[in-house]
């Protein structure tokens, strides 16, 4: 199916991509100023872990639309932001959920456990 050719590319990808789009937090430095885009991308840390823990549940109870709800809600947050390789993750996860993959979506999740944790340690320390 589709999502396997992604997760396939997926995985080839990750090795040249860094975890934080560097240009990416530089034209929201720009476009805010440095008070705002720090004040942003701490708000984006904590939405980050309640969405995490909202996925980890839905993930446990293999409730594949609150799973597709909160991956949705993380998919356009994390592009803006530039955490690119944790953007395509949850886009594959919702878009598995809303095809009923569940199969999928939990193989997935560990990848994006790990993503979003580390993506949130580069963010806190900058």
């Amino acid at each position: 199916m589709v999502i396997q050719d992604h997760t396939e590319a997926l995985g080839k990808k990750h090795e040249a991509d860094t975890l934080i789009d560097q240009g990416i937090l530089g034209q929201l430095l720009y476009d805010v100023g440095e008070e705002n885009a720090a004040a942003i991308l701490d708000a984006f840390v904590q939405e980050l872990r309640v969405q995490t823990g909202i996925l980890q549940t839905a993930a446990d109870n293999r409730d594949l639309d609150a799973i597709g709800r909160a991956a949705h809600r993380l998919k356009s947050s994390t592009a803006s932001i530039g955490a690119m390789q944790l953007s395509r993750v949850v886009t594959l996860i919702e878009q598995a959920a809303r095809e009923g993959q569940g199969d999928i979506v939990e193989s997935m999740m560990d990848e994006f456990l790990d993503l979003a944790n580390r993506s949130q340690e580069e963010m806190d320390a900058m």
